[in-house]
């Protein structure tokens, strides 16, 4: 994989990698090497897929979803299936990503499907305006893709959403590291995310705490609940906490909801995007109401947001499951670290090393 700007190294961090070691939820990968290869249609999603025009890449190709009119649709994010902001509609979506070829894919074509044509996409916004989800559809071509909308080590999903609450146990399947599970460890994380061509400002989005819950090539990746049977989707996998290569504790997803809705609006007047699954009533857990200290530690945020992403190695700022506000850093560092009062306005303030937070896929 190649960014740009610096990924931070572990350096004195050995006692803040124990503790999220110790912390994070195990993550149960199979690495992925199924989701990697060419299927035969129609596939399952969960697997190895990207635009065409990409030379030597690859990411996830999430879900699939279906609008009023019964036309349907792979789900991804904006930066795998149109290019952040590249592409035209009607642009080829191959499976699998070119980058599998590797290092045939320097030199020609290389073997792939054309599982979909690129329909819409939610713009990315760099610099300082605010974004919400980075998401994209291509409608599904010539029947290649499983009509089930069954995902690769998960089967089909539920065609039911639910929001993502703090303390909540999820999976997701992948290109890069397969099926792993992680806990959400926030709702409220306003991050920036380096895009390599920009850095964008996200607001309100899902944080997963395990190791490696998802490394480069997983973006677009479906998270659901944690439960066997029919999971709802809470969140679309879009930027990874890179600590050092290959190595990540905090994985970002964009809340579903506004995945759907906003790419329902690109297709135009009711469109009514919904995932194509199973409608079986599941059991899993609600979303529990904010508690107060949440409420409390939301507050904080909005007053000190600002001041806090001003300071030295800061990447975004959230409220944990404990109310507590969370100021997220590049490094661990003194100086990142020293500025960081230890409360503002009552509520417990903690530095949390996530490192940066890239949206890229795997690249050669």
């Amino acid at each position: 994989m190649r960014t740009t700007g610096r990924v931070p190294a572990i350096g004195s961090a050995l006692a803040m990698a124990v503790a999220l070691l110790t912390v994070a939820a195990a993550a149960q990968a199979d690495n992925g090497p199924n989701h990697r290869t060419l299927d035969e249609p129609p596939i399952q999603l969960g697997i190895s897929g990207i635009n065409a025009r990409a030379i030597c890449s690859t990411a996830t190709l999430g879900a699939l979803v279906r609008d009023a009119s019964n036309n349907t649709y792979i789900l991804s994010n904006n930066h795998v299936l149109a290019g952040s902001n590249t592409a035209s509609p009607g642009e080829d979506i191959v499976q699998p990503g070119s980058y599998e070829y590797y290092p045939a894919c320097q030199t020609g074509p290389v073997p792939g499907n054309v599982v979909a044509k690129l329909t819409a996409y939610e713009e990315l916004r760099m610099g300082g305006a605010t974004n919400t989800v980075d998401a994209a559809i291509a409608r599904e071509h010539l029947g290649r893709v499983n009509d089930k909308g069954e995902i690769l080590d998960i089967g089909a999903p539920n065609a039911a959403t639910m929001p993502a609450f703090a303390g909540q146990r999820v999976k997701k399947s992948g290109r890069t590291t397969g099926l792993t599970t992680g806990r959400v460890s926030s709702v409220t994380a306003n991050v920036n995310v380096n895009y390599g061509v920009g850095t964008a400002y996200f607001t309100n989005q899902v944080m997963i705490s395990s190791i490696n819950f998802g490394l480069p090539g997983d973006s677009g990746s479906l998270i659901v609940e944690n439960q066997g049977n029919y999971p709802r989707a809470v969140a679309l996998l879009f930027a990874i906490g890179l600590f050092r290569p290959n190595l990540s504790f905090y994985t970002l997803g964009n809340p579903i909801g506004p995945v759907l809705s906003l790419l329902s609006d690109r297709l135009g007047p009711g469109s009514n995007l919904q995932l194509v699954g199973s409608g079986a009533v599941v059991s899993g857990q609600a979303a529990p109401a904010p508690s107060a200290r949440e409420v409390a530690g939301a507050a904080a945020r909005a007053r000190h947001e600002a001041g806090l992403r001003a300071l030295p190695e800061v990447v975004g700022v959230g409220v944990g499951e404990d109310g507590a506000l969370e100021v997220y850093l590049a490094g661990d560092s003194e100086q990142g670290r020293r500025p960081i009062p230890p409360q503002l306005d009552g509520v417990p303030v903690r530095a949390v090393v996530t490192g940066t937070f890239y949206a890229l896929p795997a690249t050669r």
